[in-house]
């Protein structure tokens, strides 16, 4: 089962980019597991984050680590998830010129960081 969409994006200049955008339902299935990886990301590690912050008993060096580890992991969720997703659905990237050349070195840090943290060498 296959759908035809039309969408239309707009940016700052005169100039639109029409595309097609076939979707199957594996893709359906993929965007919508993406979309609940994402929301549990998002929240998951914001109250782990809220919880260690704001509970003073909580406070030791492991979990100073779990705090370094689930802010890494926020942001492997707002800074991956989303674009990675956007890019293998629309095959290009549709967010304009600056976040085209920010999204990759930011993705690049948080990755690394997060490697960085899980094998500590």
């Amino acid at each position: 089962m296959e759908s035809n969409e039309n969408f239309t994006l707009n940016s700052n200049s005169s100039s639109s980019t029409n595309f097609q955008l076939n979707l199957t339902a594996i893709e359906y299935t993929i965007i919508i597991l993406h979309a609940i990886l994402f929301v549990f990301s998002f929240f998951g590690n914001i109250l782990v984050i809220i919880t260690l912050v704001y509970c003073r008993r909580l406070w030791s060096t492991v979990n100073a680590f779990l705090l370094n580890l689930s802010i890494s992991d926020f942001l492997l969720g707002l800074f991956c998830i989303p674009f990675t997703l956007s890019g293998n659905i629309f095959k290009q990237f549709i967010f304009g010129y600056y976040l085209c050349k920010l999204v990759p070195f930011l993705q690049g840090k948080v990755i690394h960081n997060f490697f960085k943290i899980h094998f500590q060498f």
